[in-house]
Protein backbone atom coordinates (compact mmCIF):
# COMPACT_ATOMS: atom_id res chain seq x y z
CA UNK A 1 0.00 0.00 0.00
CA UNK A 2 1.38 3.39 -0.97
CA UNK A 3 1.80 6.18 1.56
CA UNK A 4 -1.06 8.14 -0.06
CA UNK A 5 -3.42 5.14 0.06
CA UNK A 6 -2.46 4.46 3.67
CA UNK A 7 -3.29 8.06 4.60
CA UNK A 8 -6.69 7.82 2.86
CA UNK A 9 -7.53 4.57 4.69
CA UNK A 10 -6.47 6.12 8.01
CA UNK A 11 -8.57 9.22 7.33
CA UNK A 12 -11.63 7.09 6.53
CA UNK A 13 -11.16 5.03 9.70
CA UNK A 14 -10.85 8.18 11.80
CA UNK A 15 -13.96 9.69 10.23
CA UNK A 16 -15.92 6.49 10.82
CA UNK A 17 -14.84 6.41 14.46
CA UNK A 18 -15.98 10.03 14.90
CA UNK A 19 -19.35 9.21 13.31
CA UNK A 20 -19.84 6.17 15.55
CA UNK A 21 -19.02 8.18 18.65
CA UNK A 22 -21.66 10.65 17.54
CA UNK A 23 -24.24 7.88 17.17
CA UNK A 24 -23.39 6.59 20.66
CA UNK A 25 -24.10 10.09 21.92
CA UNK A 26 -27.42 10.05 20.07
CA UNK A 27 -28.28 6.67 21.57
CA UNK A 28 -27.59 7.92 25.09
CA UNK A 29 -29.97 10.84 24.53
CA UNK A 30 -32.79 8.79 22.97
CA UNK A 31 -35.93 8.51 25.05
CA UNK A 32 -37.25 5.18 26.28
CA UNK A 33 -39.80 5.16 23.47
CA UNK A 34 -37.02 5.42 20.87
CA UNK A 35 -37.81 9.06 20.10
CA UNK A 36 -35.01 11.58 19.60
CA UNK A 37 -36.06 14.83 21.25
CA UNK A 38 -35.23 18.10 19.45
CA UNK A 39 -32.63 20.54 20.76
CA UNK A 40 -30.87 18.00 22.99
CA UNK A 41 -33.75 17.99 25.48
CA UNK A 42 -33.84 14.42 26.81
CA UNK A 43 -36.85 14.86 29.09
CA UNK A 44 -39.45 12.18 28.52
CA UNK A 45 -42.45 12.97 26.34
CA UNK A 46 -45.85 11.67 27.29
CA UNK A 47 -47.22 8.87 25.13
CA UNK A 48 -49.94 11.02 23.58
CA UNK A 49 -47.37 13.58 22.36
CA UNK A 50 -45.30 10.86 20.70
CA UNK A 51 -48.39 9.33 19.13
CA UNK A 52 -49.27 12.72 17.64
CA UNK A 53 -45.85 13.00 16.01
CA UNK A 54 -43.78 14.98 18.51
CA UNK A 55 -40.11 14.32 17.80
CA UNK A 56 -40.81 12.61 14.44
CA UNK A 57 -38.39 14.81 12.47
CA UNK A 58 -35.45 14.34 14.85
CA UNK A 59 -36.23 10.64 15.26
CA UNK A 60 -36.03 10.22 11.48
CA UNK A 61 -32.68 12.03 11.50
CA UNK A 62 -31.48 9.74 14.29
CA UNK A 63 -32.46 6.65 12.31
CA UNK A 64 -30.51 7.90 9.28
CA UNK A 65 -27.44 8.51 11.45
CA UNK A 66 -27.67 5.00 12.94
CA UNK A 67 -27.89 3.39 9.51
CA UNK A 68 -25.10 5.46 7.95
CA UNK A 69 -22.66 4.29 10.63
CA UNK A 70 -23.81 0.67 10.97
CA UNK A 71 -20.65 -1.51 11.21
CA UNK A 72 -22.43 -4.10 9.06
CA UNK A 73 -21.80 -1.93 6.02
CA UNK A 74 -18.06 -2.20 6.68
CA UNK A 75 -17.82 -5.67 8.23
CA UNK A 76 -20.41 -8.20 7.07
CA UNK A 77 -19.46 -10.55 9.94
CA UNK A 78 -20.60 -8.12 12.62
CA UNK A 79 -23.99 -8.56 14.26
CA UNK A 80 -25.92 -5.27 14.29
CA UNK A 81 -27.65 -4.16 17.47
CA UNK A 82 -31.12 -3.27 16.23
CA UNK A 83 -32.75 -2.46 19.58
CA UNK A 84 -32.66 1.36 19.27
CA UNK A 85 -33.36 1.21 15.53
CA UNK A 86 -36.41 -0.98 16.18
CA UNK A 87 -37.76 1.34 18.90
CA UNK A 88 -37.21 4.47 16.82
CA UNK A 89 -38.78 2.96 13.69
CA UNK A 90 -41.72 1.63 15.71
CA UNK A 91 -42.40 5.13 17.06
CA UNK A 92 -42.60 6.52 13.51
CA UNK A 93 -44.86 3.75 12.27
CA UNK A 94 -47.31 4.18 15.12
CA UNK A 95 -48.04 7.90 15.04
CA UNK A 96 -51.82 8.20 15.39
CA UNK A 97 -52.47 9.96 12.12
CA UNK A 98 -53.91 9.06 8.74
CA UNK A 99 -50.67 9.37 6.79
CA UNK A 100 -52.40 9.58 3.40
CA UNK A 101 -54.57 12.48 4.54
CA UNK A 102 -52.50 14.22 7.22
CA UNK A 103 -48.78 13.63 6.63
CA UNK A 104 -46.29 14.18 9.47
CA UNK A 105 -46.63 17.32 11.63
CA UNK A 106 -43.89 19.68 12.71
CA UNK A 107 -42.77 19.40 16.31
CA UNK A 108 -45.21 21.21 18.66
CA UNK A 109 -42.30 23.39 19.80
CA UNK A 110 -42.37 25.03 16.37
CA UNK A 111 -46.04 25.89 16.68
CA UNK A 112 -47.22 23.93 13.61
CA UNK A 113 -48.35 20.67 15.20
CA UNK A 114 -51.92 20.84 13.88
CA UNK A 115 -51.15 19.81 10.30
CA UNK A 116 -48.71 17.84 8.22
CA UNK A 117 -45.73 19.68 6.77
CA UNK A 118 -43.48 18.72 3.88
CA UNK A 119 -40.27 19.13 5.91
CA UNK A 120 -41.20 16.52 8.54
CA UNK A 121 -42.89 14.19 6.06
CA UNK A 122 -39.89 13.95 3.72
CA UNK A 123 -37.54 13.19 6.61
CA UNK A 124 -39.74 10.34 7.81
CA UNK A 125 -40.02 8.99 4.25
CA UNK A 126 -36.22 9.09 3.86
CA UNK A 127 -35.75 7.30 7.18
CA UNK A 128 -38.31 4.59 6.41
CA UNK A 129 -36.96 3.94 2.91
CA UNK A 130 -33.49 3.56 4.45
CA UNK A 131 -34.86 1.11 7.03
CA UNK A 132 -36.54 -0.79 4.19
CA UNK A 133 -33.25 -1.08 2.27
CA UNK A 134 -31.49 -2.13 5.48
CA UNK A 135 -33.97 -4.94 6.11
CA UNK A 136 -34.01 -6.14 2.51
CA UNK A 137 -30.20 -6.22 2.37
CA UNK A 138 -30.26 -8.76 5.21
CA UNK A 139 -33.26 -10.71 4.03
CA UNK A 140 -35.21 -9.63 7.12
CA UNK A 141 -38.99 -9.38 7.16
CA UNK A 142 -39.07 -8.03 10.71
CA UNK A 143 -37.12 -5.91 13.19
CA UNK A 144 -37.56 -6.40 16.93
CA UNK A 145 -36.28 -5.03 20.23
CA UNK A 146 -34.11 -7.23 22.43
CA UNK A 147 -37.08 -8.16 24.62
CA UNK A 148 -39.16 -8.79 21.47
CA UNK A 149 -41.95 -6.56 22.83
CA UNK A 150 -41.82 -4.16 19.87
CA UNK A 151 -41.79 -5.54 16.35
CA UNK A 152 -41.55 -3.78 13.00
CA UNK A 153 -42.61 -5.65 9.87
CA UNK A 154 -41.38 -4.87 6.37
CA UNK A 155 -45.00 -4.81 5.20
CA UNK A 156 -45.85 -2.10 7.76
CA UNK A 157 -42.85 -0.03 6.67
CA UNK A 158 -43.96 -0.36 3.02
CA UNK A 159 -47.53 0.66 3.85
CA UNK A 160 -46.41 3.84 5.62
CA UNK A 161 -43.99 4.77 2.84
CA UNK A 162 -46.76 4.42 0.25
CA UNK A 163 -49.18 6.54 2.30
CA UNK A 164 -46.66 9.31 2.97
CA UNK A 165 -45.47 9.45 -0.64
CA UNK A 166 -49.13 9.81 -1.65
CA UNK A 167 -49.47 12.75 0.77
CA UNK A 168 -46.33 14.39 -0.64
CA UNK A 169 -47.57 14.14 -4.22
CA UNK A 170 -50.98 15.46 -3.22
CA UNK A 171 -49.39 18.46 -1.49
CA UNK A 172 -47.27 19.51 -4.46
CA UNK A 173 -48.16 22.98 -5.68
CA UNK A 174 -49.66 23.43 -9.13
CA UNK A 175 -46.44 25.06 -10.34
CA UNK A 176 -44.45 21.92 -9.40
CA UNK A 177 -42.87 23.22 -6.20
CA UNK A 178 -43.38 22.35 -2.55
CA UNK A 179 -43.75 24.74 0.36
CA UNK A 180 -44.64 23.76 3.92
CA UNK A 181 -47.89 22.40 2.50
CA UNK A 182 -49.97 22.79 -0.64
CA UNK A 183 -50.74 26.42 -1.43
CA UNK A 184 -47.80 27.77 0.57
CA UNK A 185 -45.17 29.50 -1.58
CA UNK A 186 -42.68 27.10 -3.12
CA UNK A 187 -39.21 27.00 -1.62
CA UNK A 188 -35.96 25.46 -2.80
CA UNK A 189 -35.19 23.23 0.17
CA UNK A 190 -38.57 21.45 0.62
CA UNK A 191 -38.81 21.01 -3.16
CA UNK A 192 -35.39 19.36 -3.25
CA UNK A 193 -36.16 17.11 -0.29
CA UNK A 194 -39.54 16.13 -1.74
CA UNK A 195 -37.83 15.15 -5.00
CA UNK A 196 -35.24 13.08 -3.13
CA UNK A 197 -37.80 11.39 -0.88
CA UNK A 198 -40.10 10.48 -3.78
CA UNK A 199 -37.22 9.16 -5.88
CA UNK A 200 -36.11 7.09 -2.85
CA UNK A 201 -39.64 5.63 -2.98
CA UNK A 202 -39.18 4.64 -6.61
CA UNK A 203 -40.45 7.66 -8.54
CA UNK A 204 -38.59 8.06 -11.83
CA UNK A 205 -37.09 11.29 -13.12
CA UNK A 206 -39.60 11.32 -15.97
CA UNK A 207 -42.65 10.95 -13.73
CA UNK A 208 -45.13 13.84 -13.71
CA UNK A 209 -44.44 15.10 -10.18
CA UNK A 210 -40.64 15.01 -10.60
CA UNK A 211 -40.75 16.58 -14.07
CA UNK A 212 -42.91 19.48 -12.83
CA UNK A 213 -40.57 20.07 -9.88
CA UNK A 214 -37.57 20.10 -12.21
CA UNK A 215 -39.27 22.64 -14.45
CA UNK A 216 -40.01 24.82 -11.43
CA UNK A 217 -36.31 24.96 -10.55
CA UNK A 218 -35.32 25.79 -14.13
CA UNK A 219 -37.98 28.49 -14.39
CA UNK A 220 -36.92 30.17 -11.14
CA UNK A 221 -33.18 30.31 -11.73
CA UNK A 222 -31.95 33.87 -11.23
CA UNK A 223 -30.00 35.85 -13.81
CA UNK A 224 -26.77 35.34 -11.86
CA UNK A 225 -27.22 31.56 -12.20
CA UNK A 226 -28.23 30.96 -8.59
CA UNK A 227 -31.52 30.45 -6.76
CA UNK A 228 -33.23 32.32 -3.93
CA UNK A 229 -35.03 31.00 -0.86
CA UNK A 230 -38.42 31.04 -2.62
CA UNK A 231 -39.81 31.66 -6.08
CA UNK A 232 -40.34 35.34 -5.32
CA UNK A 233 -36.80 35.80 -3.99
CA UNK A 234 -34.50 37.22 -6.67
CA UNK A 235 -31.48 37.33 -4.32
CA UNK A 236 -29.49 34.12 -4.78
CA UNK A 237 -27.99 32.42 -1.73
CA UNK A 238 -25.62 29.49 -1.33
CA UNK A 239 -28.01 27.14 0.47
CA UNK A 240 -30.91 27.55 -1.98
CA UNK A 241 -28.58 27.25 -4.97
CA UNK A 242 -27.08 24.07 -3.50
CA UNK A 243 -30.54 22.55 -3.03
CA UNK A 244 -31.46 23.42 -6.62
CA UNK A 245 -28.28 21.88 -8.04
CA UNK A 246 -28.75 18.75 -5.93
CA UNK A 247 -32.37 18.45 -7.07
CA UNK A 248 -31.51 18.75 -10.75
CA UNK A 249 -28.61 16.31 -10.37
CA UNK A 250 -31.05 13.72 -8.98
CA UNK A 251 -33.45 14.24 -11.87
CA UNK A 252 -30.90 14.61 -14.64
CA UNK A 253 -27.64 12.90 -13.56
CA UNK A 254 -24.52 14.19 -15.31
Amino acid sequence: MTQANHEIVTLKENMLQCMRRGVKSLASDALNAGVFRPYGDNSELDVSAIQQGSGAWTTAEGILAILYTDPWFHDSKSVPDTDLLSRATYSLLNIKRNYREEGIPADPDLGISHRGVVDSTVKVVMALTSVKRYMISRGWHELATRDNKLQVSLDHVDTCIDALSYWLKRNQNNDGSWGLWQGEEGRSYPTYYAIKALMDCGEKGESDCITRASRWFKKNQNEDGGWGFSQSDRDSDIASTSFAVLALSHVEPL
